[in-house]
């Protein structure tokens, strides 16, 4: 386990350097490297053994970015960005949870009007799509301006189509 995440964190970091810059890999094996290695940190594992997938939370401290990337036996199949504050205003990923059907992602954001948002993933037909959006919201100078909803997702979005992005702005 501690090897594998190692080595997800190294093709992290490889990851980070290469989307941003040109990896010059004419040094490597030699001990003078002229850049600073990345820092990366994992915030998050959610192991879903009844699927074989893990999701694995990292932030890129060079690059400022964070991301779900999703594991399939052992391999990458797909990286989720998500939003920082700076993007969007209050934004939080709150967790990640397993489910029966398979997994849930909560994000929350706002400054005056308040969103609490819960992704349902269903796993289908040997990957993931959302099916079901849960939507708290409420105005924090008015409290009776509250409500909850949720929304079904037809047509089902792919995990491979999903973007935080797009579920911004809609309720």
């Amino acid at each position: 386990m501690k090897y594998y995440l190692k080595l997800i964190s190294f093709l992290f970091v490889i990851y980070c350097n290469s989307s941003k810059h040109n990896l010059d890999t004419s040094n490597f094996g030699q001990k003078k490297f002229e850049k600073e290695t990345t820092f990366q940190d994992t915030l998050n594992i959610l192991s879903l053994p009844k699927f074989d997938y893990k999701l694995i939370d990292l932030f890129c401290s060079e690059s400022k970015e964070r991301k779900i990337i999703f594991n399939h036996r052992k391999k990458t199949i797909f990286c989720l960005s998500v939003p920082s504050q700076d993007q969007l205003v209050g934004f939080s990923l709150n967790w990640m949870k397993k489910t029966e059907e398979g997994f849930t992602i909560s994000i929350e954001y706002g400054s005056r009007r308040y969103y609490q948002k819960d992704f349902y993933f269903d796993y289908e037909n040997y990957t993931f799509y959302l099916n079901n959006i849960k939507i708290h919201s409420f105005d924090k100078k008015n409290t009776e301006d509250y409500y909850i909803k949720e929304k079904r997702i037809v047509p089902k979005v792919k995990l491979s189509d999903f973007s935080f992005y797009d579920y911004i702005n809609s309720n």
